[in-house]
């Protein structure tokens, strides 16, 4: 993603790019952030959180690397299977 979204994006790869400004639901196997997350939830097994990003919300992700320089503020829990628990989540 290269510029503002809110939504819901499910999918293998999720890349937010530099540029992007986005808010919503966001379901991948791999999901690198390198621009901002206002009120997101995000839900993958790798989650990278790339220098200069800035997320808000809520991270459950069987993997997280937060690279030096990036901001996160919010809720972590890692779980085996975050997916499962994202589609759980969404039944409620």
């Amino acid at each position: 993603m290269l510029a503002a979204f809110h939504g819901r994006v499910q999918g293998p790869v999720i890349f937010i790019a530099k540029t992007a400004e986005v808010t919503g639901r966001f379901e991948a196997e791999h999901i690198v952030v390198e621009g901002c997350v206002a009120d997101g939830d995000l839900f993958a097994d790798l989650l990278v959180l790339r220098p200069g990003c800035d997320v808000a919300g809520t991270i459950m992700c069987r993997e997280l690397i937060v690279e030096e320089g990036a901001l996160f503020e919010g809720q972590y829990r890692r779980h085996a299977d975050p997916l499962r628990i994202g589609r759980q989540f969404e039944e409620v």
